[in-house]
């Protein structure tokens, strides 16, 4: 049974469990059950909202099992449901067996694992939202777009892909600024991402990503100070660096396999004019480059999340390190 199908159709359980990482896609299905359980009039009064780390089993427990005050129904939310203890957990599987039908009772975690009884026993009733992949975020964008009453062309909801990357938060944010911009126009052109991107931090991305494409560090350097300066985080900048060179090793690969042009765009799902900038960064990074690159930019990972260093120290030293290569620095 496909639970967000039956969500759709106004079909509620009495209990849910949202596991995944997709916070949008989680928080928008947990929207959609609140407004088919919960009476504005009587919110205050039938919407209880748990942390994993603050709340009991037995508290949880108590509330689910109060009948609602003047609705037909009561919604209560768990949120980190996976930080229960073993013990917490096996006192609300009791409650899972017998859940009261006042009551929708939503679970959420972002991880959690599924060999274990009390989540075994949720499977059922599991919905997961895992990311989306990204050969298919133009066909979400165009499903954003469309429930604002517009239409994106191909170009342009592939050009925001390229830009923003999977985090779909911030997908859905650009395409709002996009859809402000064009106004009374039902169609949104590459011409409006542009016009958006301009203002925004994707410039600066797109500069940041070539200049590393480009074994250019001083630009690299440059273009980071841009986006820190303007607020970004170093984990998306380090995202969307790690994913630029994934594409330069994918369009290697595509080379020496003799795939040429369309077909070659096509085939590493990016837009023509991003592939010609690409083509050009392929030659400097030799495949020991490449296979050199991807640790370094795991162990910035570990470096910018663990928080001993600054985001500029660790992506400055990484981005003079992916440069140097085996062909030596390019100065500043």
């Amino acid at each position: 049974m496909d639970l967000l199908k039956e969500l759709e159709k106004g079909n509620i359980l009495p209990i849910y469990f949202f596991c995944g990482s997709e916070k949008l896609l989680m928080e928008e299905a947990l929207k959609k059950v609140e407004v088919l359980v919960v009476e504005p009039a009587t919110r205050c009064f039938n919407y209880n909202l748990f942390q994993g780390l603050d709340a009991t089993a037995e508290t949880v427990i108590e509330v689910a099992q109060s009948m609602p005050m003047m609705a037909k129904r009561r919604l209560v939310v768990v949120k980190d449901i996976d930080k229960f203890s073993a013990a917490e957990l096996e006192k609300l599987g009791r409650y899972l067996k017998d859940p009261s039908p006042y009551t929708c009772l939503v679970l959420i975690a972002e991880k959690a694992d599924m060999r274990k009884g009390f989540f075994q026993g949720l499977k059922g009733s599991t919905i997961q939202f895992a990311p989306i992949y990204e050969n298919m975020l133009p066909q979400w964008i165009r499903k954003e777009a469309e429930s604002r009453g517009k239409k994106i062309a191909p170009d342009a909801a592939q050009y925001l892909v390229e830009a923003i990357g999977s985090d779909l938060l911030r997908l859905k944010n650009e395409l709002e600024k996009v859809a402000l911009y064009s106004g009374d126009r039902k169609e949104i052109t590459v011409q409006d991402v542009e016009a958006v991107s301009t203002k925004s931090k994707l410039k600066s991305i797109f500069d940041l990503t070539d200049a590393v494409g480009g074994k250019d560090a001083g630009k690299a350097v440059r273009a980071l100070g841009d986006l820190l300066d303007n607020g970004e985080n170093g984990v998306y900048i380090l995202y969307m660096v790690t994913r630029h060179l994934r594409l330069v090793w994918k369009v290697k690969e595509l080379i020496d396999a003799g795939v040429k042009g369309d077909a070659m765009a096509k085939e590493a799902g990016i837009h023509p004019f991003v592939l010609k900038g690409i083509m050009g960064q392929v030659k400097r990074f030799s495949m020991e480059d490449l296979r050199e690159a991807f640790p370094r930019l795991l162990e910035a990972d570990s470096s910018l999340k663990s928080g001993r260093l600054t985001d500029r120290l660790v992506l400055e030293q990484l981005f003079i390190t992916l440069a140097r290569g085996r062909e030596g620095v390019k100065k500043p």
